[in-house]
Order: C-alpha cells, then structure tokens, then sequence
C-alpha cells in the first residue's frame, strides 16, 4: 500500500512538470530555459510579433518566386520541349520521306506516333505535363497520318474518300474515349476538333450534318457527366462554325431541299446543348460564367445560322420565327425555374433571351431588318 502511495506521488509530480514545461515552452515560443522570471516571459512575448513580421515578407517573397519558377518550369520549358519535338519529328520525316515509297512514309507516321504514345504513358506518373504534351502530339500525328492516305498525292494508299473518312472519325473516336478514361477537357477538346475537320472535309452534307451530331451527342454526353462548362461552351463553338464551314464549302448552304434538311439537324443540335445546359451541375464562378456563355453562344448561333437560310427561302416570316423562339426561350426559363430553381444563373439567362428576342420580332416583323438593332438595344 505505501509502495502504490509512493508511485502515485511520483507519477504526479511528472505530470505537474510535465504540465509546467509545456506552459514555459508556449509563453516562451518553444525555447525553455531555467529562468521563470516575468521579464524572461515578457521579452519573447513582445519580440514575437516583431519577428513575424520581419519575416512575413521575405517568406511572401520566397512563396512568390517559388511559384514563377514553377510556373516558368511546367508550362514554359513544357512549351519548348514540345515544339522542339515537333520539329524534330518534321525534320525526321522530312528526310527520311525522300527515300520511301507512300506505304513506307505512313508506316513512319504511325511509328512516330506509337513511339510518342509509348513515351507518354511511360512519363505520365512522373512528368505528367510533359506526357500530356507528348500524347497529344501523338493524336495528332495519327490522324493527320490517316488524312495523309488520301488527301496527300505522295503519300496516297487509299482511293476510296469514304473509306478514309471512316477511318479518320475512328481515330477521332478513339481519342474520344482516351479522353474520358484519362480524364482530361483538353484531350475532349482536341477530340471535337479533330471530328470538326473530318466533317468539314466531308464531300457530301448529308455525312456532314451525322458527323456533328455525333459529335454534339459525345459534348454533351460527356459535359454533363464530368461537369465540364468550358468543353461544352467549345464544343458548341466548334459545332455550330464547323456545319456553317461545311455547308457553306460544298455550296449548299443555300440550297432549299438542304436548308430544309440542315433546319431539321440544327434544331436538335440547339436543343441538346439547351438538355446539356440544364443538367450541368453548378460549380465555380468560372463554370457557371462558361454555362451562361453557352446558353448565350447556342441561342445566337443557332438564331443567326436559321435566319440567315431563312430570309432566302421565306423572307416574310423572320419575325414569325423570332417571335417562337423568344417564347421557346421563356418556356426553357419557366421549366429551369420550376425543377432547378437554385441554378439562377441558367434561368435567368434564357429569361433575358427570351425577352430580348420577343423585343427583336416587333420591328423585324414590321418594319425591317435596318431598325432591329436599335430597337434591341
């Protein structure tokens, strides 16, 4: 009993200097020494600030200079050594294209581009950066290497222009999937691209107008799935300049039995970017400010490609037309009112669209195309 008397005091008397070292070590700013004096406590209490902020702007500086010189480090050298890259590969085609046949200078495009992807999966643990740089130019050799085997004399294996383009949308197709199991906009981004050129390039408009449906299906597919607002603000750029492009080169765009057509397949190209805008989840300031800028870039463009057709073929109903579309916009707003109340940003955007564009119709009904703009403003 005196034994446990005795090992009680013991472990008290530590716990009591184990409390006491731990307030000097506080009061003091982590320094103990035998002194316990209140000018020993004074002295750290009143230098501490001083030395915080004596200190403050040099680690400021030193955070600073630190994040340029990464900065400098990932994007600009990133930069460098790409385009280094690039015009290796150039030069190295170059010379080694006036020793081969058109079989040999494709098999050398497609070597390039598997060794580039093989080095880009190799560094994207370490050097992810840098591996993106590769893999993309990697893409982008293979499908230019496909366009090579028709559309480049010297380098023509396949007469066939169909043939071709299938190929080229299945490359453009397999960096699709990349894209989404890599997880990254920008190669979704490149992907749009690279289907944009294969329709434009189309020889008839008909494949042209399938080409950028799919297209616009695979945008907004994945723009709602991954909650990405700048890939679905640009793939709505890149659709609605790629069928203006591609109708336009082949000569129909002012065709009637294409304009009844291609009216048909602009339509459900404005609606599923109005489904993607509706069901993107809201984020941050920028994805909410790149979802309004959809909104806006799919209701004009849309707007201006319709109408422009439209004054060829039946000039007197442009006010009939803007008038439903200025309703179509306030019904969108009235629905995105009632079931997503919280995304104000996106009913109150087609509200004001559809109120502007109500505002348009009475004088481009009445009066004339000259005054509308005045009249909107």
């Amino acid at each position: 009993m005196i034994d446990q008397t005795i090992l009680q005091q013991i472990l008290d008397k530590l716990e009591a200097f184990d409390r006491r070292l731990k307030k000097l070590e506080s009061t003091s700013g982590g320094s103990v020494t035998q002194s316990e004096s209140p000018v020993f406590q004074a002295k750290p209490v009143e230098a501490e600030p001083k030395e915080d902020s004596a200190v403050a702007p040099v680690a400021t500086v030193q955070k600073q200079s630190n994040f340029s010189e990464v900065k400098i480090g990932k994007e600009w050298f990133n930069k460098i050594g790409a385009l280094s890259i690039i015009i290796g590969i150039v030069l190295f085609i170059g010379y080694t294209f006036q020793y081969l046949g058109p079989v040999g200078k494709i098999a050398i495009g497609y070597l390039v581009a598997l060794a580039l992807f093989g080095s880009g999966w190799f560094l994207v643990k370490k050097y992810k950066s840098y591996a993106d740089s590769l893999l993309a130019i990697g893409w982008a050799i293979a499908y230019f290497t496909t366009f090579a085997t028709h559309y480049i004399t010297a380098s023509r294996i396949i007469e066939n222009v169909n043939l071709n383009l299938f190929l080229l949308f299945i490359v453009s197709g397999g960096l699709a999937i990349f894209s989404y199991f890599y997880k990254s906009e920008r190669f979704s981004v490149m992907a749009i691209l690279l289907g944009a050129i294969s329709a434009i390039i189309s020889p008839t408009p008909f494949l042209s107008l399938i080409a950028i449906l799919v297209l616009i299906l695979y945008a907004v597919s994945l723009a709602i799935v991954k909650n990405w607002a700048v890939f679905g603000f640009s793939s709505a750029v890149v659709s609605y300049v790629t069928y203006f492009i591609s109708l336009d080169r082949q000569g129909y765009f002012y065709s009637l039995g294409i304009f009844k057509l291609g009216a048909i397949f602009l339509t459900i190209y404005f609606l599923l970017f109005v489904i993607a805008s509706l069901f993107m989840k809201p984020g941050m300031f920028k994805e909410d400010k790149y979802a309004a800028s959809l909104i806006s870039f799919n209701s004009f463009a849309f707007f201006m490609l319709f109408l422009s057709q439209l004054y060829h073929f039946y000039p007197e109903q442009d006010g009939i037309f803007t008038t439903i579309f200025g309703l179509a916009l306030l019904l969108i707003a009235l629905v995105n009112y009632l079931f997503f109340k919280e995304k104000k940003y996106i009913w109150s955007t087609y509200g004001w669209l559809g109120w502007g564009f109500l505002t348009l119709a009475i004088p481009l009904q009445l009066t004339g195309t000259w005054i509308a703009g005045v009249w909107l403003v």
